[in-house]
């Protein structure tokens, strides 16, 4: 097909209750899991998604022939090519996207400091002025 075969295989459908613990007792009968990465979870749209690379090109071919049911969801699998994954990835992220994230995280990590900062100084603020206030009083 258009996609490489490769060892990792995109699976879909996956149930919403499934943990990452489930799937690899399912899929390890058929051969041994790498590793497992959930892409989406029950919330998306697309409901839960993952990546799961096993040890060998052979043990996710065969794994890609057979039709797979987990607590009746019928999985959906398809070769996912992690290399051109990561280059898309980078290609958003490395310049626009990356950007763009930055910029959020830099807004969003300096106004929980704004925040404290304002916090901190109307903390302070009754509290130097208490303490003022206290010493006024014992001066008089």
């Amino acid at each position: 097909g258009m996609v490489r075969e490769s060892r990792h295989l995109w699976v879909g459908n996956v149930p919403d209750n499934a943990t990452e613990g489930d799937i690899i007792d399912y899929f390890t009968p058929f051969g041994e899991v790498d590793k497992l990465e959930f892409l989406t979870t029950k919330d998306s749209p697309a409901g839960v998604t993952a990546v799961i690379s096993f040890l060998s090109l052979q043990i996710a071919a065969k794994i890609h022939k057979m039709t797979h049911k987990m607590s009746n969801n019928a999985l959906t699998t398809r070769y996912h090519d992690f290399s051109a994954g990561s280059q898309i990835e980078n290609k958003t992220d490395g310049k626009e996207k990356r950007g763009r994230t930055d910029d959020f995280q830099r807004k969003r990590s300096v106004s929980p400091a704004r925040g404290r900062d304002i916090k901190r100084k109307i903390d302070l603020g009754p509290g130097r002025g208490g303490q003022d206030r206290s010493d006024n009083a014992s001066f008089e």
